[in-house]
């Protein structure tokens, strides 16, 4: 039986038909992710009352479900689906973003998704992406343990 990934910048759970088993809640703080260790995936992040924000100093800023050494210790085989949840209030020409899929101890991806997302939004809106979907081409394959995934 699938399960359902949530990421969110407002609030995440990982979960089991309902049954939550990994929650993130951004309100106030940042809960374990930290922006990309790399100079040119650049951005800060900020517990905010509503959420956590992120604020890039680049085109490409990545954040990530803990640093390198941290693992989720979870089986790609297992989900099926993630949910997004975020605003963008940017008025970006470009409103595409990637939800990046990392094996253990590794900076280097395993795969991503694109995924378009609208800009200049005053509200949250929920995206679900499908896990079982091959991932953007050339980009690997979604298989084996997951360390972190990045945003």
């Amino acid at each position: 039986m699938k399960r359902l990934l949530a990421l969110m910048l407002c609030a995440v759970s990982l979960g089991v038909m309902g049954q939550s088993t990994i929650t993130y809640n951004w309100q106030d703080s940042k809960e374990g992710w930290v922006p990309a260790s790399e100079p040119h995936l650049g951005c800060n992040l900020l517990a905010q009352s509503e959420a956590m924000a992120m604020r890039a100093f680049n085109v490409t800023p990545v954040m990530r479900s803990g640093p390198v050494g941290e693992s989720l210790n979870i089986d790609a085989s297992d989900y099926d689906r993630v949910r997004i949840t975020l605003k963008n209030p940017s008025s970006s020409q470009n409103p595409n973003a990637r939800l990046f899929a990392y094996p253990p101890q590794s900076n280097s991806f395993m795969c991503h998704w694109n995924v378009t997302v609208d800009t200049s939004m005053t509200e949250f809106q929920t995206y679900t992406l499908d896990l079982t979907s091959a991932p953007n081409a050339g980009s690997g394959s979604f298989a084996g343990e997951v360390g972190r995934f990045g945003w």
